[in-house]
């Protein structure tokens, strides 16, 4: 891994964080970066997933992905 991708994963955890308080740090752009995350490589896809998993334990924020979920169901 280098050290963008563990800058990236940073960025993502702490955007994790602040999501699992406040549904306002899911916002349209966050959404349309999840996305393009999912078509990273292995690591950082991974890093996009577990994002998402912390967005939807929220029902506030459920709504705002609503539409990137259709993709996996």
């Amino acid at each position: 891994m280098t050290g963008i991708e563990e800058v990236k994963l940073a960025i993502l955890s702490a955007l994790g964080s602040w999501a699992s308080v406040s549904a306002e740090a899911v916002q349209p752009d966050v959404v349309s970066f999840i996305a393009a995350g999912l078509k990273e490589k292995d690591t950082l896809r991974k890093g996009h997933l577990k994002l998402l998993r912390v967005i939807c334990k929220k029902s506030d924020s459920l709504t705002k992905v609503r539409e990137l979920l259709r993709v996996f169901i």
